[in-house]
């Protein structure tokens, strides 16, 4: 119970925060604070900022090599300022980040805390690696830093669930579609060139291509769709945001020259945002296998298996040839209103951690 307490204290610290990518004040503030906690440990630590976007590498024995590294990106999509506040109801915690993915970082910091308070973390070769900018691609967080990084194993609990791990998730990719016209009065369409209606029949024809009625299969969602600025003019262009996320076997070459494709015989031009690749973790890791083995030991279950819908920043290890090991708590809608993790899970799978890494990390 006492763990429990000191995770639930922790997440609604973090939240606090208000941690939204690109948000440079409040992340900093948030990543002051854990350098403050990372110095209370006696551990090394490297911090700074590629681009606008803060990040924290620190390990026991090194920030650039560890046997087991932590991962946790710190920020958030934005919400209501009332889903700030931890709120609990029941066994579930509520709040934006406590599922996406503040509750790895709470872990880590309560877990780092505990063994030192022990005597425990500088006989362990651990890391850890907290970044900012998960949400918009992790380019300038995981995908800079992990260049000079190297470990057995790292824990990224940004997908699989409380009883499987994620193995393989989809690669994404994001497209700005753009459609020029001429502008003009609403009361004389005649003399103007809508490019709202060009971009909407092409919006008609990708969604009768592609339904999306398997979301485990490629999907393409219409995320953003902009034009006009009065209510009484014609506007000069249109634009939206095609967002794209694709099985392993799907070459991002091909579906771009389909998009493009089918966006010029509208007269429309195609941008592309951001692409990742799809992820796929090592399937011969004594680490990971190690892992499982731990896992079944404390839960009394063996480890599954799935794959996962959405991107991480896993990919950027497995582009490494690191394997990764991503399960988490239980809890649920991401993103949403009512994100919520579940308190006796969370504290299970610190349980679990703690386990595999005073077992697994000692040197």
């Amino acid at each position: 119970m006492r763990i429990l307490q000191e995770l639930i204290k922790e997440l609604t610290i973090l939240v606090a925060f208000e941690p939204v990518t690109g948000e440079e004040q409040k992340s900093t503030l948030l990543f002051d604070y854990l350098e403050k906690q990372i110095g209370i440990l006696d551990i090394k630590y490297v911090s700074g900022k590629n681009h606008k976007y803060p990040y924290l590498v620190c390990g026991t024995k090194s920030v650039r090599k560890s046997k087991v590294l932590l991962q946790a990106h710190m920020d958030v999509v934005p919400a209501e300022t009332e889903q700030f506040a931890l709120r609990i109801d029941g066994n579930k915690l509520y709040g934006r980040g406590v599922y996406d993915m503040l509750f790895a970082a709470a872990i880590y910091l309560c877990l780092a805390r505990e063994l030192h308070s022990q005597n425990l973390l500088h006989n362990l070769d651990v890391g850890f690696m907290f970044t900012s900018d998960e949400e918009i691609g992790g380019y300038y967080g995981v995908g800079e830093l992990v260049k000079d990084y190297e470990c057995e194993l790292c824990f990224i609990p940004d997908a699989g669930s409380s009883t499987h791990s994620c193995v393989t998730s989809k690669g994404v990719m994001q497209l700005n579609i753009a459609s020029s016209g001429r502008a003009g009065h609403s009361s004389r369409p005649r003399q103007a060139d809508n490019p709202i209606i060009p971009l909407a029949n092409f919006v008609t024809d990708i969604t009768a291509r592609h339904p999306n009625k398997d979301e485990f299969n490629t999907t393409y969602v219409i995320t953003q769709f902009k034009g006009g600025e009065a209510i009484n003019q014609i506007p000069h262009m249109a634009q939206l945001t095609l967002d794209i996320r694709f099985q392993i076997e799907d070459e991002p070459k091909v579906l771009l020259e389909e998009v493009t494709r089918l966006a010029e015989s509208y007269g429309l031009t195609v941008t592309v945002i951001g692409q990742a690749e799809a992820f796929t973790n090592a399937d011969d890791s004594n680490a990971i296998d190690r892992f499982r083995t731990s896992y079944q030991e404390i839960t009394g279950q063996e480890l599954g298996e799935l794959s996962e819908r959405g991107s991480s920043d896993a990919r950027f290890f497995a582009a490494k040839n690191i394997p990764v090991m991503m399960i988490r708590p239980i809890g649920g809608d991401l993103h949403g209103e009512n994100e919520w993790v579940d308190a006796a899970s969370l504290e299970q799978f610190y349980t679990i951690l703690k386990a595999y890494i005073t077992k697994e990390a000692i040197l």
